[in-house]
């Protein structure tokens, strides 16, 4: 105990044994698209345009992605990871057309 010689506030710390969250990131974006080059169904780590450019490519012009990813980085973003998934040299048409709930076929 504190012994108390003048009036005034007395403060006593007593631990209690509650440990601080952590923090995490919640500015880390994820692109899916089609690319010109680069392994297929594999996120990869990007940490500027630039990367995006050596793993992917930016000269795909039946895709947004490049464009997307240029404009995150453009904006401040400052990671980001890709997916590249089939482009049209190894695309093949669907064997199987999907129906809505009247059997009316929509894909």
């Amino acid at each position: 105990m504190t012994n108390l010689s003048y009036p005034g506030v007395y403060i006593k710390e007593v631990p209690s044994g509650v440990r601080t969250i952590a923090g995490v990131s919640t500015s880390i974006a994820m692109f899916i698209g089609r690319a010109k080059k680069g392994e297929l169904n594999k996120p990869i780590l990007c940490l500027s345009f630039e990367d995006f450019q050596r793993a992917f490519s930016a000269n795909f012009a039946n895709s947004d992605l490049a464009r997307s990813v240029k404009l995150f980085f453009a904006n401040g973003g400052n990671r980001c990871y890709v997916m590249r998934i089939a482009d049209m040299t190894v695309a093949r048409s669907s064997s199987v057309t999907l129906q809505n709930e009247s059997n009316a076929d929509t894909l």
